[in-house]
């Protein structure tokens, strides 16, 4: 049973590889160093001005619930991502868990897209993160 198990798991991160490996990388000046990223918006909706920023100054080390949320609840940062690191989670997992702010009834990813995306990918459609409820 064990074997089967593994087997499947394995098929499964193959998978996740071959899907991460499909993504167009993004170009453009802000990417032309040595790393390939791809498009945050294939996987999160996109909100650059972090309406919570004022709120989180100072609150970085509150203590917040450890929570699941869904994957497709969650609002982005950031615009790439990188394809290695996305891999690298994906084929060796990770044990730090994202921090996600709650501000307004919205869940913005604070801390780890990258974790995010490797859980998405490897047909995850909820995350256990660190859950920060801001008023």
């Amino acid at each position: 049973m064990r074997f089967i198990r593994k087997v499947v798991l394995a098929t499964s991160k193959e998978s996740a590889l071959s899907k991460l490996a499909s993504i167009p990388a993004l170009k453009g000046q802000q990417y032309a160093n040595d790393k390939d990223y791809i498009p945050a918006k294939k996987f999160f909706k996109i909100n650059f001005n972090r309406p919570y920023a004022k709120y989180w100054i100072g609150q970085k080390d509150k203590t917040g619930t450890i929570e699941n949320v869904s994957i497709d609840d969650l609002i982005a940062g950031q615009s790439g991502l990188d394809r290695d690191l996305i891999a690298s989670l994906i084929k060796s997992g990770y044990t730090t868990l994202p921090v996600v702010v709650r501000y307004k009834g919205l869940n913005y990813i604070s801390d780890g897209h990258h974790r995010i995306v490797a859980a998405k990918l490897l047909g995850q459609h909820s995350v256990k993160v660190k859950l920060v409820e801001l008023p």
